[in-house]
C-alpha cells in the first residue's frame, strides 16, 4: 500500500552566525538522512531525548521548515508547493498552545482564519463553520469571543486541535501537544484526538517523550537519537523486544514501563550535533560498544520482520 506521507532521506542543515572573536560561522546538521513513512489512519510514534531533532522533523513533515535534501511525499507523489488554497495535507499541534495562539485574535477569529484564507467557507459561514469545531472538540462555542489568556491550558490545546482541523487537513503533526497539560486533562485530550482520527480517518505523526502515552496511541513506533531513525517496529514489537540498546535504555529508564527491557544505563550526555561522533553516534554511550563502532555508522536494516535496527550487534 501506497504511504499517505513519506519522508525520503531528509536532512536538515542550520548555519549558526559568526560572532565577533568566537571564530567562523558553523554548521550543524539536525536532521541526518531521515526516512519515515505514515499509512492512511495509522498513527506513528516518534521518541527521543531532548535535542535529537523530533522538533525539526515536526516542522520539515508539515512544511514549516524546507529540507536542505531529501523529499516529502504524498500518496507517492512530490508534496505540492502550493497549499494556500483548498483543503490542508498536513497540519501541526504544537507543543506550547499558548504561544502558538496569537493573543491579540479571539478564539474564534484564530480558528476560522485558514478556512476563510483557503476558500472553504464564506465570510458569512465563518462563524457556523467555528462552532462546529468547537463543539467537535470539546468547547463552548460562546468561548469563541474569549482571548486566549482567558482560557486554561487544556481548552488553548483544543482551540489549536481546532484551528489545525478546520482546514481539512489528512495528516496531524502533534509536537508534544499535551506534555504541559495535568494528567487528567491530557487523558481527555489523547481521547478526544482518538476520537477524532476514527471520525475523521486522520493519520498522525505522535511526538512525545512519555513513553507509556506513545505505547498507547501508536501503532508503530520510531526511535530518534542525533538527528537519526535508530530503531523502528511495531509498538508490541518495540516495547516488548526492543534491539538498539538506546531503546533499551530508554524504556528501562522510563517510568511505568514493565520491566520487559534490558537493564541498560545511559551515561553522559547526547553529544552535540555540532561534532558528532564517528561511526556510530551512540557508540561512547554504549556499554556494549566494540571496535566496529567508531569506524562504521550502522545502516538502519531489517533485524527481524518488520524490525528496523541501526545497530551492529548481531551483524555479520
Amino acid at each position: 500500500m501506497t504511504p499517505l506521507f513519506e519522508l525520503k532521506n531528509i536532512q536538515m542543515d542550520f548555519t549558526l552566525p559568526h560572532r565577533r572573536g568566537l571564530g567562523p560561522a558553523l554548521s550543524l546538521r539536525a536532521l541526518r538522512g531521515v526516512d519515515l513513512q505514515v499509512g492512511p489512519g495509522e498513527v506513528l510514534g516518534l521518541v527521543g531525548e531532548s535535542g535529537c531533532g523530533k522538533s525539526t522533523l515536526a516542522r520539515v513533515a508539515v512544511g514549516l521548515l524546507d529540507p536542505s535534501a531529501g523529499q516529502r511525499l504524498w500518496q507517492g507523489q512530490p508534496f505540492p508547493r502550493d497549499q494556500r488554497r483548498g483543503p490542508a495535507l498536513a497540519q501541526m499541534v504544537f507543543q506550547d498552545a499558548g504561544a502558538a495562539l496569537n493573543p491579540r485574535l479571539t478564539v474564534g477569529d484564530q480558528i476560522g482564519e485558514g478556512a476563510l484564507a483557503r476558500g472553504l467557507v464564506a465570510r458569512a459561514g465563518r462563524d457556523a463553520l467555528v462552532a462546529e469545531w468547537m463543539l467537535r472538540v470539546g468547547l463552548d462555542p460562546a468561548l469563541a469571543a474569549h482571548y486566549p489568556h482567558m482560557l486554561s491550558g487544556g481548552q488553548r490545546t483544543r482551540v489549536v486541535i481546532a484551528r489545525a482541523l478546520a482546514v481539512q487537513p489528512r495528516f496531524l503533526v502533534c509536537d508534544e501537544g499535551t506534555a504541559a497539560l495535568d494528567l487528567s486533562v491530557q487523558a481527555q485530550v489523547l481521547n478526544l484526538l482518538a476520537d477524532l482520527r476514527a471520525e475523521l480517518g486522520l493519520s498522525y505523526l505522535f511526538i512525545s517523550h512519555d513513553l507509556a502515552t506513545v505505547r498507547h496511541v501508536s501503532g508503530r513506533v520510531a526511535v530518534m537519537y542525533l538527528g537519526r531513525i535508530v530503531e523502528q517496529a511495531a509498538t508490541a514489537e518495540l516495547f516488548a523486544n526492543p534491539r538498539h540498546p538506546y531503546t533499551q535504555a530508554l524504556l528501562a529508564a522510563s517510568p511505568g514501563m514493565d520491566g520487559s527491557a534490558p537493564a541498560v544505563t545511559l551515561h553522559g550526555d547526547p553529544p552535540s550535533p555540532l561534532d558528532p561522533p564517528a561511526g556510530c553516534a551512540f557508540h561512547p554511550r554504549c556499554a556494549h560498544a566494540f571496535e566496529r563502532c567508531p569506524r562504521a555508522r550502522p545502516e538502519l536494516a531489517e533485524a527481524a520482520p518488520g524490525h528496523l535496527s541501526a545497530c551492529h550487534l548481531g551483524r555479520a
